[in-house]
């Protein structure tokens, strides 16, 4: 019975380890080569729209690291306080009020669509390289965020325990 319960303990924290390595700090890995190329790529404080996509842009990057820790959590729900405290659009709450659960997802989706609204209006310098790191990082950091999903949606498998439960009965 130790035997079986050892191989419980040990998926256990296997999949939490897992999340944090890969899910928690890819995100936020994902996260700091945004502010990085932010930093690195608006760089005209005169210019009042690369200003505002600079508050979006570290804003946005806030709320998806914070959503995923939620998430990691188990309080995904508890959006409303980071919501309130910060400036996002009518339209974005309820956005992320409607999709809770796939909030730090979105936060990434609409970062991706900032960096390309920024290239499309010609505002990144060296605008192809720049536009491809930063879309880059944002698609690291979804995937982060989907594996964080995907170990807090599922469960480990009794199934197996339990044919070996049965197995050392016999």
């Amino acid at each position: 019975l130790g035997f079986i319960l050892g191989l419980y303990q040990s998926e256990a924290v296997n999949r939490w380890w897992t999340v944090v390595n890969e899910g928690v700090y890819g995100i936020g890995a994902a996260l700091q080569d945004n502010i990085m190329y932010t930093a690195a790529y608006l760089t005209d404080n005169n210019n009042s729209e690369i200003v505002e996509a600079k508050k979006k842009l570290i804003l946005y990057c806030k709320y998806a690291l914070c959503f995923t820790l939620r998430r990691c959590a188990g309080h995904d729900r508890q959006f409303q306080v980071l919501a309130a405290e910060e400036a996002l659009d009518a339209e974005e709450r309820v956005i992320i009020e409607t999709h809770h659960h796939q909030a730090h997802n979105l936060v990434c989706g609409w970062i991706i669509a900032l960096w390309t609204s920024l290239y499309a209006r010609k505002l990144l310098p060296g605008a192809e390289e720049s536009l491809q790191n930063a879309i880059g990082a944002c698609q690291d950091g979804r995937k982060a965020t989907s594996l964080v999903d995907r170990y807090v949606n599922v469960q480990i498998p009794y199934e197996y325990y339990h044919l070996l439960i049965l197995i050392a009965k016999l």
